[in-house]
């Protein structure tokens, strides 16, 4: 084990609870990629097994890489100020191939707006609807509520220049790579 990665684990423990915490603080679901990525990155290196290494460097390059998030909403809804407002360094906005459809809208989901994350469904990718412009719609418990129903999708009541703080959060966790989801049809 290099020394770089034997001193990140060093300061580490698990709490029992499932998460990784440091005399300073709690590691981020980013360090954890990280370390995991170092570790089957090792592992592919050592193993001698030219078909699994390539599987685990597969799996390792995916976890480094950023999420692809393509941002989607009818005209006027703020969708291009929430694209925005996302990080670059862990989000990469992209129009194919996304690991997350976030579908901004406004006041209601309209079926244009059903169509889109229908669409995203369809083709395996998990959905985030925005309620944009919360703080002039007044959206409420109830409406978000409605929204998600209508949407059949979770819904992130939001205002779209403060976006970033709260968007990060929100987003589903990085997807299973594809041999995961193999694997995942192999155990069912």
């Amino acid at each position: 084990m290099d020394e770089a990665f034997a001193s990140r684990c060093a300061a580490c423990h698990d709490s029992g609870q499932g998460r990784l915490r440091t005399a300073r603080n709690r590691w981020s679901q980013g360090e954890v990629a990280a370390i995991v990525a170092d570790v089957l990155t090792q592992f592919a290196r050592e193993c001698g097994d030219a078909a699994l290494a390539r599987v685990v460097g597969g799996i390792a390059d995916r976890l480094r890489a950023p999420v692809r998030v393509a941002v989607s909403g009818r005209p006027g809804v703020g969708r291009g100020t929430l694209a925005a407002a996302l990080p670059g360094a862990r989000f990469r906005i992209t129009d194919r191939a996304a690991d997350v459809g976030v579908l901004v809208t406004a006041e209601t989901v309209k079926p244009e707006d059903r169509a889109v994350v229908d669409a995203w469904r369809d083709a395996g990718v998990p959905v985030l609807v925005v309620l944009n412009k919360a703080d002039v719609a007044g959206a409420d418990d109830r409406q978000v509520r409605r929204c998600a129903q209508v949407a059949a999708a979770p819904v992130l009541p939001a205002v779209a220049l403060l976006a970033d703080v709260t968007l990060d959060d929100a987003l589903p966790p990085r997807i299973p790579s594809p041999v995961d989801q193999a694997v995942t049809r192999i155990v069912q």
